[in-house]
C-alpha cells in the first residue's frame, strides 16, 4: 500500500483556522489492486 498525503493549514488570525487535506491511496497486494482518493476540509473558529 502506498499513501500520498498533502495538507495545507492557514491561520487567518489567532481564532480562525482552515485546513485542507488530500490523500491518494494505491493498493497492490495479494492480487488485489485498487486506488482511492479523498479530500478533507476543516474550518476552526475558537470562541472564548
Amino acid at each position: 500500500m502506498q499513501i500520498l498525503s498533502l495538507g495545507v493549514n492557514w491561520w487567518l488570525n489567532d481564532i480562525f483556522n482552515v485546513n485542507l487535506n488530500y490523500r491518494r491511496i494505491t493498493l497492490d497486494r495479494f492480487g488485489i489492486e485498487g486506488t482511492s482518493s479523498g479530500n478533507n476540509t476543516r474550518i476552526l473558529l475558537i470562541l472564548e
